[in-house]
């Protein structure tokens, strides 16, 4: 029965479909255009409204043929989940859609979920639009529906929020009461239900008190939860909602421990609290004659103390250099200093890799996507490219290229970034070559500096801008596709980068920053600026991968206890997922020299696991690894 109904609502959504379709090949979809139906009345047969945001100068014929990436799941969405086909079939088109009197009650509310999924493996869908340069904040795949009574009084302010872009989808059914808000990921819906204050005034989320229900289309294979703490006399200040899996990282994957570690967002996590304080910047030089400063992923739980470098992936040592690796069906290694810092100067001594579509990256990254970068491609080894990024945000104006004087590839070159509170420097081979004062980042529109303020980790890491289903426009600034048949794949069985050394000098606070400890950085408001950066006594350490920031002292569980994931990259649940430390789920246990580089003699590949999946060494790289459904 429950496959017959799917199929049934696969059905009646092609219906859907097949209507739109029809509408826009005829040209008929211009009478849609206007207000998003703001001004619509509802009248007591229950009126349907698909509300679409109207770009300037687009027409809803523009729209269905080739959307603006954050419109385009808001259109087809909308319109595929409008009504079922009893009611579309009363209606003109799909500005508004009554259905027949004598079947109102009778109407079901239509599960979104294969709606949304038979509709994106439609014919009729427009294929995603690549980004026609490197794309930056993507989130994870995935559809969150909340569902909960309105009051019609209030959707005019929901639809403008809508608009603004303050929220991705939503889709009310007035025969009903009830209102199904889609969101890319888990990151929106949170902030949408617990931060947007406007919202949550103005709209009917604000007075319902039966509470709601949040629920996520991998719900099975993620573990995803959540729920509403009821309302105690009415007070809507009192309801929280609360995530099983509350620490979301800068890549849209939510879940605990480690998730709850570096990386870990604080706007986008549940609350400011999810997020592990992260520990204050050590000055330190480190050299690679081993890998007793580097702990994999899987076994780091925040005491920085222990570990100079969490690694994802395969880093190996030869000739006291550490070599990162990246092998086929793998996306590199990755190593992120367990020391934030907070304003300093970081050099690194290095030879880059080599190959189309092959990325070595030199960076620094925050938790809420500031960022300072050196990049190099491996199809130009006579180049450093530049950038810098305020949260995340997209600026292509940002990037300058540097020439470096021999190849990146053969020769080691010292590569320096001098961050201090006021400018930032990068250097090759001890020589300023670019420059950026703060005072010039000032942005008019939101009346902030886009300057990279808050602290960050160390990211040192090779991965494949050039990866196959990666976006067009990452594959064309990577060199084009890797090549997995490569000489160095052939001879070693990887890509790799050799880095010599790597010293970190930490700088004071900058003036007026609030200290009270000397231990590690908090967040004290999600504007996530300088200003709200803290420096405190609170601890860094988890006891378990069930911890999280609010819950630090958590114990492990028995395996199986829990779905929720705790690493990113390892899915399901189990040993190595559930709390455990797993047992040779990252490759790199232990200190390592099977290298065979070019004045090496040892011999063994050590490439990664076919299924590994890691964070990159840059907020590009999610692209690479991810498939998305929205690219924001």
């Amino acid at each position: 029965m429950e496959n017959e109904g799917r199929e049934r609502i696969d059905d009646e959504m092609m219906v859907v479909v097949e209507k739109l379709r029809n509408i826009t090949e005829h040209k008929q979809a211009n009478r849609l255009n206007g207000n998003v139906g703001a001004n619509e009345s509802h009248d007591e047969r229950g009126k349907i409204q698909v509300q679409v945001c109207k770009p300037k100068e687009k027409s809803l014929l523009d729209l269905a043929s080739s959307p603006p990436a954050p419109l385009q799941a808001n259109l087809w969405a909308k319109i595929a989940v409008a009504a079922p086909p009893q009611a579309v079939r009363q209606t003109n088109g799909f500005h508004s859609m009554t259905p027949p009197k004598a079947e109102t009650k009778a109407i079901p509310l239509v599960p979104i979920r294969p709606v949304v999924q038979a509709l994106l493996s439609h014919p009729a869908m427009p294929p995603q639009p690549a980004p026609a340069t490197r794309g930056r904040r993507t989130g994870r795949a995935g559809i969150i529906i909340v569902e909960g009574k309105f009051t019609l009084g209030s959707l005019n302010k929901l639809t403008a929020r809508i608009c603004e872009g303050a929220l991705y989808s939503v889709e009310i059914h007035h025969h009903t009461g009830f209102a199904e808000i889609i969101f890319q990921n888990a990151m929106h819906a949170k902030e949408f239900l617990a931060k947007d204050k406007y919202t949550m005034e103005n709209t009917g989320f604000g007075r319902f008190g039966k509470g709601f229900t949040v629920r996520h289309d991998r719900y099975k294979e993620r573990g995803w939860d959540a729920d509403l703490e009821k309302m105690a006399n009415g007070n809507r200040e009192r309801r929280r909602l609360t995530f099983s899996a509350p620490c979301c990282s800068q890549y849209g994957e939510c879940g605990l421990g480690a998730y709850c570690l570096g990386g870990c967002d604080p706007k986008y996590s549940f609350s400011l609290e999810s997020c592990v304080p992260a520990p204050i910047c050590k000055s330190m030089e480190y050299k690679f004659e081993n890998l007793d400063s580097v702990v994999p992923r899987t076994k780091y739980l925040g005491d920085a103390d222990k570990a100079g470098w969490v690694s994802s992936g395969k880093p190996l040592t030869t000739n006291g250099d550490l070599v990162m690796t990246m092998a086929p069906d793998t996306v590199g290694t990755l190593l992120s200093s367990a020391h934030y810092v907070w304003y300093g100067k970081v050099s690194a001594t290095l030879k880059t890799s080599r190959g189309a579509g092959v990325i070595t990256a030199f960076i620094f990254m925050s938790d809420v996507k500031d960022e300072i970068d050196f990049e190099f491609v491996g199809a130009d080894l006579h180049t450093a490219q530049t950038n810098y990024y305020f949260q995340g945000i997209t600026d292509y104006t940002n990037g300058k290229n540097l020439s470096v004087d021999s190849n990146t590839f053969t020769d080691y070159h010292t590569y320096s970034i001098d961050w201090k509170p006021d400018s930032v420097t990068w250097s090759i081979d001890g020589k300023p070559l670019r420059t950026l004062l703060k005072k010039d980042t000032f942005d008019k529109g939101d009346n902030k500096y886009h300057y990279p303020q808050s602290p960050s980790r160390l990211q040192l890491s090779l991965w494949p801008g050039g990866k196959e289903g990666a976006p067009e426009g990452t594959i064309q600034w990577a060199g084009g596709l890797v090549d997995w048949n490569h000489e160095d794949i052939k001879k070693h069985g990887y890509y790799y980068s050799l880095v010599s050394e790597v010293s970190i000098e930490c700088y004071d606070p900058p003036s007026g920053a609030k200290i009270d400890g000397d231990i590690s950085y908090i967040y004290t408001d999600a504007a996530g600026t300088e200003d709200t950066v803290k420096i405190t006594d609170k601890p860094t350490v988890l006891k378990s991968f069930l911890g999280s920031g609010t819950d630090m002292g958590k114990n492990e569980s028995k395996p199986g206890e829990t779905d929720v994931p705790v690493i990113p990259g390892l899915n399901g649940a189990g040993i190595g997922a559930n709390g455990q430390i797993p047992s040779g789920n990252d490759s790199n246990n232990g200190p390592s020299t099977d290298f065979t580089g070019p004045s090496d003699k040892h011999g063994s590949s050590g490439a990664p696991s076919e299924n590994e999946r890691v964070l990159k060494g840059s907020i590009f790289a999610v692209l690479v690894a991810v498939m998305v459904l929205v690219t924001m």
